[in-house]
């Protein structure tokens, strides 16, 4: 009797020590599902500090640029002058806007249909002067303000400003273009000086008729300077005559 007993006390003693293995086993499993769920979070986490570092690294780097540039002695410094740029920007957005607004405006200014431009009615070749002159810069009005300002009648300036190109080079263009403007105009040289004074200022400045006169009446080759945009111009008239009528 004793004998059987022991041996159900065993066979239970087992019975409990595979149960227990067993649930140990389905915890583990279930605690290293767990664990692995835990570490993807914690890898997606540690992902995302490492991006977050990474970019806050290039946006220190680029502090201290503009640190350098601006010559900010702290990031505070910087931080403040970015803020001002954004208000500037801004406000230079405004601004734009409103010049754009200006201009669809102002090309709207009635153009008469000239029968009588300064050259005649001859708008292609007036077109390719102007492009010209828009493209060195030389203009800070639109096509419809310019055709105005060349109408025979009107007594308004065109001022032109240098940079791109020089006073010389004005000269020399004012010489080429002298065969376009209408005969009383172009008969004498007296005559075309006085147009060519009384239509165009140089930079808000009337010409002087040095200048005026040494240049229009005519070049020597020994009198060209070496730093003119001569064929250039030369090509500009050409293409202006190409179009005249």
């Amino acid at each position: 009797m004793d004998n059987e007993q022991k041996k159900i006390d065993d066979l239970t003693n087992i019975a409990k020590i595979i149960l227990e293995n067993t649930m140990l086993k389905i915890d583990i499993e279930g605690q290293n599902k767990i664990n692995e769920e835990l570490l993807e979070k914690i890898e997606l986490k540690q992902n995302k500090y490492n991006e977050i570092f990474i970019e806050n690294g290039k946006l220190r780097v680029q502090i201290e640029i503009i640190k350098d540039e601006v010559k900010a002695t702290n990031v505070e410094e910087v931080l403040s002058i970015i803020r001002k740029l954004k208000d500037t920007l801004k406000d230079s957005d405004f601004h734009k806007k409103q010049y754009e607004t200006l201009v669809r405006e102002v090309d709207y200014v009635y153009v008469n249909q000239f029968d009588k431009l300064l050259w005649g009615d001859n708008y292609p070749s007036l077109k390719v002067f102007f492009d010209y002159l828009q493209k060195m810069n030389c203009l800070n009005i639109n096509w419809s303000h310019f055709t105005n300002l060349m109408n025979y009648g009107n007594t308004e300036v065109i001022n032109l400003n240098t940079g791109v190109l020089s006073k010389q080079d004005l000269g020399y263009l004012f010489y080429t273009i002298k065969p376009f403007f209408l005969s009383e105009f172009n008969n004498t040289v007296k005559r075309y000086i006085a147009i060519i004074k009384r239509k165009f200022l140089l930079n808000g400045k009337v010409l002087d008729d040095n200048f005026l006169t040494k240049r229009i009446c005519g070049y020597k080759k020994s009198d060209i300077p070496t730093n003119l945009k001569l064929e250039e111009i030369n090509q500009i008239a050409l293409d202006i005559a190409k179009r005249h009528h």
